[in-house]
């Protein structure tokens, strides 16, 4: 892995991570039905619209169990875990930091989907709340180090804005905006049906995640 990936990893997925350790939706909604996953099934996205690419293969299926394989660049690790909570407790899951950080991109897209859209209605116009964390403070970055306080973290307006194209598959955007505080709005394209949001991106002209390929 080259230092300007790693970077990038560090910057975006572990920021990520961070902002949504522990929000849960608010306002009718709730956390997503469990993952529907397939032998086969891939994900590769480009990161901050560069051609560096990161990529998630389902490679088999045993009972409740999926196995991975998290391919950045030239590196590449398996990762086994729950089909139905598969990055719960990820870091644990792996035999060092780095293989943790080549999971954690994987593992701040599906917290997007799962804890920003949830089970809420993707119809147009549709508006609700996911709240921060009420917990003393979140636990961020490889080493598990104290990260923020809940004060420092804002509720999200989400808003359904309209639909959008990526990798040939239409998605619904969806925008969070912080209701208080300084920090900027998250902007997605989501599908209900899928466990990665198809694009991620903060009001830049440039998704930091965005889907080049996909088999499903």
């Amino acid at each position: 892995m080259t230092v300007s990936t790693r970077q990038a990893l560090l910057t975006v997925a572990v920021a990520m991570l961070v902002v949504l350790a522990g929000c849960s939706g608010g306002d009718g909604g709730g956390d997503a039905a469990d993952d529907t996953w397939d032998e086969g099934d891939s994900y590769t996205y480009s990161l901050n619209g560069s051609d560096r690419t990161i990529s998630w293969t389902v490679d088999s299926l045993d009972g409740s169990t999926m196995t991975a394989t998290v391919a950045v660049g030239g590196n590449s690790t398996r990762y086994r875990a729950s089909t139905s909570a598969p990055f719960e407790g990820f870091r644990e899951n792996l035999d060092s930091p780095f293989d943790a950080l080549l999971v954690a991109p994987f593992a701040a897209l599906h917290n997007y989907q799962d804890r920003l859209i949830g089970n809420h209605s993707l119809s147009a116009n549709n508006t609700w709340t996911v709240q921060p964390p009420s917990t003393d403070s979140i636990a961020g970055g490889p080493s598990g180090e104290r990260a923020v306080t809940p004060g420092e973290l804002d509720s999200l307006r989400m808003d359904v804005v309209g639909t959008n194209t990526v990798a040939g598959t239409e998605c619904t955007e969806v925008v969070g905006t912080p209701e208080s505080g300084t920090a900027g709005e998250i902007r997605l394209c989501v599908n209900a049906e899928w466990p990665f949001p198809l694009s991620v991106g903060d009001g830049g002209p440039t998704p930091l995640f965005e889907l080049t390929e996909y088999e499903r």
